[in-house]
């Protein structure tokens, strides 16, 4: 009984943590022997509803894309200045990094570049680019807006949202463009709304696995 209790909650677990195996280019020692620099590009960040709320706001919803890209950013900077790494790796202060891609009229258009021109921009030895997609499975009633039928009361009480947060790392030469490492991790079944609490627990995870870490 004890055991088939163990075995359902680390079931349970695996549903809602989960990380696919790293992949790491096989010439990785060789390609990254001379990186001394890194730098971390602000998230492609994508958020979507698989029941779109009645008033939902296509330019509010990109904003908040905007605003997750360089909160996501910002997570994956901070984890990984406090991780200790096997070489002399830096990583380039984000100022400096998204103040050099709006110089180059690359920071609103990422997707239109190769790792190699953005690298080449930055003056580093390798990128640092995120992907990460959030999708509301229950969306919060809308408080702004109520129903005709609503109470006040009804859309004061709290909703049990939950969600699928998608984080995908990569990591990319700046001499030939080529992907050196990637890390896919999902996490499911939480408050979607708790913003910086979601992209920390996801964040955390490539940063344990970098390959530069000790």
């Amino acid at each position: 009984m004890k055991r088939l209790l163990l075995l359902a909650i680390a079931t349970a677990f695996g549903t809602l943590c989960y990380a696919q195996k790293p992949y790491t280019n096989p010439n990785f020692k060789q390609l990254s022997s001379q990186h001394k620099l890194i730098a971390i590009l602000p998230a492609d960040v994508k958020i979507t509803y698989k029941a779109q709320p009645r008033y939902f706001d296509y330019e509010a919803n990109r904003d908040k894309e905007n605003e997750l890209a360089y909160k996501v950013q910002s997570a994956l900077y901070t984890f990984l200045l406090e991780r200790e790494m096997k070489s002399a790796i830096g990583f380039q202060d984000l100022e400096k990094t998204n103040l050099l891609l709006k110089r180059a009229g690359m920071i609103d258009s990422l997707k239109s570049f190769s790792k190699d021109e953005i690298a080449k921009a930055l003056g580093v030895d390798a990128v640092v680019s995120e992907n990460y997609e959030l999708e509301h499975f229950n969306a919060r009633p809308d408080r702004t807006n109520p129903g005709p039928t609503e109470r006040p009361s009804a859309l004061a009480a709290p909703a049990n949202v939950t969600g699928s947060a998608t984080l995908t790392v990569l990591l990319n030469d700046s001499t030939t463009g080529n992907l050196l490492w990637r890390f896919y991790t999902n996490d499911r079944d939480f408050d979607v709304f708790s913003t910086m609490d979601t992209i920390e627990r996801v964040a955390k995870k490539p940063v344990k696995n970098f390959p530069y870490a000790k």
